[in-house]
């Protein structure tokens, strides 16, 4: 990979590599230029509550050296689009962040990661489209209240269904990420969250996947206990009383087919020539999965 170091960075001690240049032509993937953590760090599944929060805790840098990082980028390196990779952008950093491009008269499309938090209000929606922002990726994770309740995702299906609605009035591409396999998981509430998806007006790109279970946080422990029957098998991986993990992974290969075959999706896809390149782009290794042999990822331990 093809790394810029960065010298200067405030309160962040441990000396990282933040930009990566070589994922995608012109794109340019920064991470951890705005915070260091995630503001929110409740999430059941997710390693950052047991490790670096506990010891970091969520620390926002100076956003003029942000703006002054993100200006010498645009006019030395050969990008077009920047994506903040930080774990996820705050309202308040969201307003910091738009309001600062503007004033600075930085020409820029950017992406990032965001919460379905619902204090991000359409008035800083609008602010984020004024000022570049063309995709925004939401970790939504299930259509069912009482799944996401125990994954403490801090949202529920109707504030997610407003978000969505939100950054679709502002003309922002929405990014979704779902997971199968969380606590209290069944072939229903699977349903429920197909469901939900296909309901959806104006997302436009989907992922779903099953759990990774990295051993610190809350979701291992649930499935190391034998909770509700669940376990980890001799791989490492994690099953359901009544679900498995091939069966998780041939659900959410169903609900991709779904998705991206459904009368919603492709009418969506001719009318919007860049939502069509991004499939396209990332067509290849999509049919691989959906349609190929399922390809197993041992977790972390």
């Amino acid at each position: 990979m093809n790394w810029v170091k960065i010298k200067r960075v405030r309160k962040i001690k441990k000396r990282v590599k933040v930009y990566d240049l070589s994922c995608i032509p012109h794109n340019f993937f920064a991470n951890g230029i705005l915070i260091h953590n995630c503001y929110w760090g409740k999430c059941n599944f997710c390693l950052w509550p047991s490790t670096i929060l506990k010891e970091g805790g969520y620390v926002e840098r100076d956003m003029n050296d942000v703006l002054d990082e993100i200006e010498w980028a645009f006019k030395n390196l050969p990008i077009k689009e920047i994506f903040i990779q930080d774990d996820t952008l705050a309202p308040k950093r969201a307003v910091e962040l738009s309001q600062g491009l503007i004033d600075r008269k930085i020409k820029i499309s950017w992406a990032c990661y965001a919460r379905g938090d619902l204090a991000l209000t359409q008035e800083i929606i609008n602010l984020m489209a004024k000022s570049g922002c063309r995709v925004i990726h939401i970790g939504y994770e299930s259509g069912n209240n009482e799944i996401l309740k125990r994954m403490c995702k801090g949202v529920t299906v109707e504030s997610l269904r407003e978000i969505t609605r939100r950054f679709n009035r502002a003309g922002i591409s929405v990014h979704g990420d779902f997971m199968v396999g969380n606590e209290g998981e069944t072939k229903k509430t699977i349903q429920q969250t197909f469901d939900f998806i296909k309901s959806l007006d104006g997302l436009d790109i989907v992922q779903i996947a099953p759990p990774k279970l990295y051993k610190n946080c809350k979701l291992y422990k649930w499935y190391a206990n034998n909770k509700e029957g669940a376990y980890i098998d001799e791989q490492g991986l994690p099953n359901l009383k009544d679900l498995t993990y091939e069966e998780m992974v041939k659900e959410c290969k169903r609900g991709l087919r779904e998705f991206y075959t459904s009368r919603k999706f492709i009418l969506r896809a001719l009318v919007r020539p860049s939502l069509l390149g991004q499939v396209l782009a990332s067509a290849g290794p999509a049919v691989k999965f959906i349609f190929g042999k399922q390809r197993v990822e041992v977790p972390v331990k």
